[in-house]
């Protein structure tokens, strides 16, 4: 009887170590590809910046800054219409990059997927404004920022 006691706890020891090894193994997988989009990130933030100006598609978006809140240049006061983005818009006389490319920068920082919402902070006159996604690539959703101006990816964040 104490022979398959001894059996029973070897069993539920092995059973244990195997559930650990592939808690530590997932984890690991985890933490490899978020180095992966910062090294993603980083490549592609490193290209926007190195340039003496910013260059997105071949428009040249201006040096990328933080900006004051966006005022209207015909009057000097503050509004609380920006032009849309989609549209080819500007905010503080700075032209936004398109969604569309904001997009392709969030999707490929997070290394592919499919855009599952987004919101347009362009209107935030006490901030940058920037595009934020919500991407699908397999079984995990990312949050991606991107800088409006820039195309820079800001932050990113798994769900």
């Amino acid at each position: 009887m104490e022979n398959n006691q001894k059996k029973k706890s070897k069993i539920i020891l092995g059973i244990l170590l195997a559930l650990v090894a592939v808690f530590v193994a997932y984890n690991f997988m985890i933490f490899m590809e978020e180095r992966q989009i910062q090294k993603r990130i980083q490549q592609n933030n490193a290209a926007i910046y190195n340039q003496g100006t910013t260059q997105v598609n071949g428009s040249n978006l201006g040096e990328p800054t933080d900006l004051p809140a966006y005022q209207n240049g015909q009057t000097g006061q503050s509004s609380n219409t920006v032009p849309n983005a989609q549209q080819g818009g500007t905010w503080n006389g700075k032209t936004l990059i398109s969604v569309a490319t904001a997009q392709q920068a969030a999707i490929n920082a997070v290394g592919g997927g499919e855009v599952v919402s987004q919101v347009e902070d362009i209107y935030d006159l006490g901030d940058n404004p920037t595009y934020n996604f919500k991407i699908k690539n397999k079984f995990r959703i990312y949050e991606v920022e991107v800088d409006a101006l820039t195309g820079a990816v800001i932050e990113f964040d798994v769900d």
